[in-house]
């Protein structure tokens, strides 16, 4: 069920039609005639600084402090509406279709607690109203994934095809990646896109690896197969398909990240000669591209033109060749 908190109750006829109820001024109000939550009271714990939680209410919301917490909590069923609150805790907003969650909550104009997604998020970026027990789940991990627009996209993609999964993100530190894969693996996640820093610390994780990237040492794409993590490089096929021949040509290549590292690979494959730089380096010899595969901006003296377009071509690339594996008929 999905409930919408509005601030001005003129403002139902906006949703109506897109929810299943509102909240206003903390009272419910179910819309949808095929909804019902068999009880007048519900019994609501919040813990606004914690993920302490409490048995025996009706409501559970706490403070994730992690993405394990939202995870775990997800694995765990400890009341009939539970969530996470704050940026790290909206997977168990956008996947209580999946889990059985009795009311995930929305919102029009402003949150109305931490980590709160808008009904257009959940609706349009999320799918939410296609999402059911049966939907699989994919995911991008990272460090801050926080401005990510792979949700969107990928969620766009798979409305489009047809495919019942969701795309979610989630910021992950290396020390946490034991038991996220753990719990990854007991909520049957199918796949996941991973970008830095953790394109080669995933490996140990990892049950095999397709040749390529062994040959790479980095990762940008998993798949669950069989209980078993599997892991892909995409990364440099993408930009190579974007770029076009690269043959004789000198590419630079600022940083040493598993972006660069696949993409220097795959392009010395091709023909060109390339080079990556550090963190601070200059290139001292003439060169025919210059790609930067760190997230800042292009130092001074090289921010002659734009990467932005390629950036979107080998984005879009490297998701293509994601699909085929996941989603191989």
């Amino acid at each position: 069920m999905l409930v919408c908190n509005l601030k001005r109750l003129e403002d139902i006829d906006k949703v109506k039609d897109l929810v299943d109820g509102i909240e206003f001024r903390k009272k419910l109000f179910i819309l949808n005639p095929h909804k019902r939550l068999g009880k007048k009271v519900i019994r609501s714990y919040h813990n606004f600084h914690s993920n302490e939680a409490r048995e025996g209410v009706d409501k559970l919301a706490v403070m994730a402090e992690s993405t394990l917490d939202a995870l775990r909590m997800l694995k765990t069923r400890k009341a009939p509406i539970q969530v996470c609150m704050g940026e790290k805790g909206q997977l168990t907003r956008i996947l209580g279709p999946v889990f059985g969650n009795l009311i995930d909550y929305t919102y029009l104009d402003e949150p109305s607690a931490p980590g709160q997604l808008s009904l257009h998020e959940l609706l349009y970026d999320y799918n939410y109203r296609q999402l059911n027990p049966e939907t699989e789940i994919y995911g991008l991990i990272g460090g801050d994934v926080s401005k990510s627009f792979s949700p969107r996209v990928h969620n766009g993609v798979m409305r489009a095809l047809g495919i019942n999964a969701v795309y979610v993100k989630m910021s992950i530190e290396p020390k946490e990646l034991e038991e996220f894969f753990s719990l990854a693996k007991d909520l049957n996640f199918r796949g996941l896109s991973v970008t830095m820093p953790l394109k080669e610390k995933v490996i140990p994780y990892l049950d095999e690896l397709d040749p390529l990237a062994a040959e790479i040492s980095a990762v940008n794409t998993i798949s669950f197969k069989n209980n078993k993590l599997i892991g892909y490089n995409t990364d440099g096929i993408g930009a190579i398909e974007a770029l076009g021949c690269v043959k004789n040509k000198r590419i630079i290549l600022l940083g040493k990240g598993g972006a660069a590292k696949a993409i220097a690979y795959v392009a010395t494959l091709h023909g060109a000669q390339t080079q990556m730089l550090g963190r601070g380096e200059l290139p001292t010899h003439p060169y025919d591209l210059l790609i930067n595969c760190t997230p800042a901006d292009l130092p001074a003296p090289l921010n002659i033109h734009s990467t932005s377009p390629f950036g979107r071509e080998m984005f879009i690339n490297q998701a293509v060749h994601q699909y085929r594996i996941w989603f191989k008929e």
